[in-house]
């Protein structure tokens, strides 16, 4: 069913397609909205399938309420893998609106569990992130290896780079080799997050995986 999560995604969507502006907070959303902040993610679906997803990991704005609008708006238009979506899809479109808690540090895989929690990896500048309980990821290595991917890297290219690195600091680069090999490896935390869905259309599929 839906609720005020995913109406006001869905009212965003509407209102920035039709006038290139984003919505200001509707009257009706819950104190729940407006005494937070939080990152999110809003996901999109048509047919059953991806059409769109964009989020924070950090909040961004004054409110959760405008942390949705905002990433509602873009997982509409700006999501690189997808063309804007288009008015007339709306009606056959469904929301998802996942709102992350706190990340939590963790020094290996075993502290995640895919069913329970997130996970956010960050490799130099970059950062990777997958939502928990995604349809087809069962295991701590499927989360990593994705988020990995986000990143821009691989387990086994860490640990080839490093190799490589390694071997040319030791006759030529010394400290400064030591230092670039400390910053090929990556950190990694992990999120619970508070999904909040709402097929808009009668629809028997199940979700499927950002």
């Amino acid at each position: 069913m839906p609720n005020s999560y995913t109406t006001i995604a869905r009212e965003s969507i509407t209102h920035y397609l039709e006038t290139r502006h984003f919505l200001e907070i509707p009257a009706y959303a819950p104190e729940e909205l407006l005494d937070r902040q939080a990152g999110c993610f809003v996901t999109l679906y048509k047919d059953g399938k991806l059409r769109g997803c964009i989020g924070t990991i950090e909040p961004q704005q004054g409110t959760l309420a405008e942390e949705i609008i905002r990433n509602a708006a873009s997982s509409a238009t700006e999501d690189p893998r997808f063309p804007s979506v288009k008015i007339e899809e709306l009606e056959h479109i469904a929301v998802s609106v996942d709102v992350l808690g706190v990340p939590e540090k963790i020094d290996s895989k075993e502290s995640l569990d895919p069913k329970q929690y997130g996970v956010i990896v960050s490799l130099r500048r970059r950062r990777g992130l997958l939502l928990p309980n995604l349809e087809g990821i069962d295991s701590a290595d499927e989360q990593l290896d994705i988020a990995l991917q986000k990143a821009g890297s691989t387990r086994m290219s860490l640990t080839r780079w490093s190799a490589s690195w390694s071997c040319a600091t030791r006759n030529k680069m010394k400290d400064n080799g030591k230092k670039y090999i400390r910053d090929l490896s990556y950190a990694c935390w992990r999120h619970a997050a508070l999904r909040k869905a709402a097929w808009l259309l009668p629809c028997t599929h199940g979700m499927t995986a950002w």
